[in-house]
């Protein structure tokens, strides 16, 4: 999923200063696809690991979710 978010957040950064409406719109795509993504992942976690490992996995994957938020936004500029 990390390394997702790099890839949209690049796409995004590389449309806003490009213009290209299409890369834009293919950001947002992904981004929605993402969402549904976390929480196919937080299903698993909240199956298969501990009380102590679920708190921790699902701060890192908020913050990565965070990042393809921010990223959307960025593609949403035009």
């Amino acid at each position: 999923m990390n390394l997702l978010s790099m890839s949209i957040f690049n796409d995004a950064v590389k449309s806003l200063y490009e213009r290209n409406y299409l890369l834009a719109d293919s950001v947002i795509s992904k981004a929605k696809m993402a969402s549904s993504l976390r929480n196919e992942i937080t299903k698993l976690i909240s199956k298969k690991a501990d009380a102590t490992q679920i708190s921790s996995l699902r701060m890192i994957i908020e913050s990565i979710c965070r990042t393809i938020e921010y990223s959307s936004d960025i593609a949403e500029v035009f």
